[in-house]
């Protein structure tokens, strides 16, 4: 599959042409599929190039994931993460905002990391509360296979009531330039 823009179809992003993969491997084999099966097929039936990666990109993904994963056991005998990740704003030299995320030990970071991290987990753990409700919702309401089960589906995470999406609405001002025409009259065709 190539990612050629042709002439009438939008270009796919990268996400979408995954997915697209997904989809064509689950009606080949049927659904319940395990994403590491379909990216073996991706790489043995030449569906997308071999990705050219990086060296230092590769060992930054291990060490991220090696940080995630590592657990070390405090003296009260809690399992705890060892690292933990804070997303911080800056201003680079061009004038760009960028996001640095930055990685400290648990018992030896400072406070503002920690009260960075935990809150930007906050948040997460928040929209993925309201997300899972959503995604529930959705599937007892559209879902055939769970006429009748609404009872089943009870999770913690849904005690809470989703928040409301909230659309913001600019309303135009009345204050009116002395020089404008008037809004009725452009609409209108002036005699030449």
């Amino acid at each position: 599959m190539s990612r050629k823009n042709l002439v009438g179809f939008k270009k796919k992003t990268f996400s979408q042409e995954y997915f697209d993969l997904i989809v064509r491997y689950r009606a080949e084999h049927g659904p319940g599929v395990r994403l590491e099966d379909i990216g073996k097929w991706i790489a043995d039936t030449k569906q997308l190039p071999d990705p050219k990666v990086s060296p230092a990109r590769y060992h930054t993904r291990n060490l991220k994931n090696a940080a995630r994963r590592s657990r070390s056991v405090d003296p009260q005998k809690r399992k705890h993460r060892t690292m933990v990740p804070a997303k911080f704003e800056k201003v680079d030299a061009a004038g760009n905002l960028v996001f640095d995320v930055i990685w400290d030990f648990l018992h030896e970071a400072s406070l503002t990391h920690l009260l960075t991290h935990f809150s930007q987990r906050d948040e997460t753990i928040d929209k993925q509360k309201r997300s899972a409700t959503r995604d529930v919702e959705s599937a007892l309401d559209n879902n055939p296979n769970l006429a009748g089960c609404k009872d089943q589906f009870q999770f913690g995470f849904m005690t809470e009531e989703p928040l409301p999406q909230v659309q913001q609405s600019i309303e135009e001002s009345e204050t009116k330039r002395p020089d404008a025409p008037d809004l009725d009259d452009l609409g209108q065709k002036k005699p030449r």
